[in-house]
């Protein structure tokens, strides 16, 4: 729905909401659970109002971006590399579906293989796979300002048991100099703790200005 508010203004979202009959009460409602059947009507009339093949995937690579305001994109932000984040993506999906039991395993420094299965009797459609491959590639996105790359070599619609996702990314400078920035907040917070019993009040206090100033300096650089 946001997306579409954001990329199709001219698409009525309550038009939609009516067509499969999920209520806004129930979108709001971080515990409540949609069931397939409400996902497809869902979809449906999405390509139905916007005509638009491409809606899954570009909706997947809006859940994690920067403009997105919902758990995934401020699950992404909370961490200092992809690569953790990714890794940490199956404990996270368990918040957001219950289709799945998600494995993912660091392959390098820059690569990691995500494996989702579905639980028995859940039949998702291409669709959804195209919506997660949305959402992987954007997840890289948030700290290297590119989408990861991403080989599907195995896929439940082409008759695997599993989908699985071999994704990659490049470092970008932002993401070095992010990184840094959190390693020197507590290298700077020890120190200034450390200085505190050795130093005068007033050298104490132009300490850590000069650490603030260090520290908005690494973080400026970094955006």
């Amino acid at each position: 729905i946001e997306y579409l508010k954001v990329y199709h203004p001219e698409v009525d979202p309550h038009k939609i909401l009516q067509a499969s009959g999920i209520t806004n009460f129930e979108i709001e409602d971080a515990g409540h659970w949609f069931t397939q059947e409400e996902v497809d009507l869902f979809y449906d009339a999405v390509i139905n109002e916007t005509k638009d093949p491409s809606v899954s995937r570009e909706a997947g690579r809006y859940i994690a971006s920067n403009q997105a305001s919902g758990i995934l994109q401020q699950y992404v932000i909370g961490f200092l590399t992809p690569r953790i984040a990714y890794w940490m993506i199956e404990k996270v999906t368990a918040t957001l579906s219950r289709a799945h039991i998600v494995k993912s395993q660091v392959t390098s420094p820059n690569s990691v293989k995500i494996i989702f299965k579905p639980k028995e009797n859940v039949e998702e459609k291409p669709y959804q796979c195209e919506n997660r491959i949305g959402l992987l590639e954007s997840m890289a996105k948030v700290f290297t300002s590119k989408y990861a790359s991403i080989e599907h070599s195995h896929c439940i619609h082409q008759g695997n048991d599993r989908c699985e996702y071999d994704i990659s990314w490049d470092n970008s400078p932002f993401m070095i100099w992010k990184r840094i920035g959190y390693y020197s907040t507590v290298i700077f917070f020890i120190a200034a703790i450390g200085l505190f019993f050795v130093l005068p009040l007033f050298q104490w206090f132009l300490a850590c200005f000069l650490f603030l100033f260090a520290e908005a300096g690494i973080f400026n650089r970094a955006h």
